[in-house]
């Protein structure tokens, strides 16, 4: 299965009254989920300070849309969240194939259903009629 890695960058930023002297309430916990579920987890981490931070994100449900959710939440439950979309398609081979060679196919099935067959009972020597008699290329014995 191939699985794709995503650069996702935020911000975490904290403007409560008096934050800067209690650093035990400076914990951030950070969920990304695909989709709504929290069973679709992919990325779950805690951080100690504000600032902006870029976190690579596996997906590994494989090419799709997605709606990945971002989820932060502080020691005294505010939660905040943003969702943005994602597809991608890692099997371009696939369509490349269809894409390409179809209409080739395509365009190949009425030459090769239609094309000119040749009619033998134009000629005289393959109807049997005349094969094998005596007579020349006027239809008469020859002299």
């Amino acid at each position: 299965m191939s699985w794709v890695f995503i650069p996702i960058t935020f911000e975490i930023f904290d403007r409560r009254p008096n934050i800067a002297n209690e650093p035990n309430r400076q914990v951030y916990e950070v969920e990304v989920r695909a989709g709504m579920s929290a069973k679709r987890t992919i990325f779950l981490r805690s951080y100690n300070a504000t600032g902006t931070y870029t976190e690579r994100v596996q997906i590994p449900y494989g090419p799709g849309y997605y709606s990945l959710t971002v989820l932060l939440r502080t020691t005294h439950g505010i939660v905040y969240e943003d969702t943005f979309h994602l597809g991608f398609n890692v099997d371009y081979m696939g369509g490349l194939w269809l894409i390409v060679c179809l209409p080739l196919v395509l365009a190949a099935i009425p030459i090769l259903m239609f094309r000119r067959k040749p009619n033998w009972e134009d000629d005289d020597y393959g109807n049997g009629s005349n094969y094998g008699s005596r007579s020349g290329i006027l239809g008469r014995a020859p002299p």
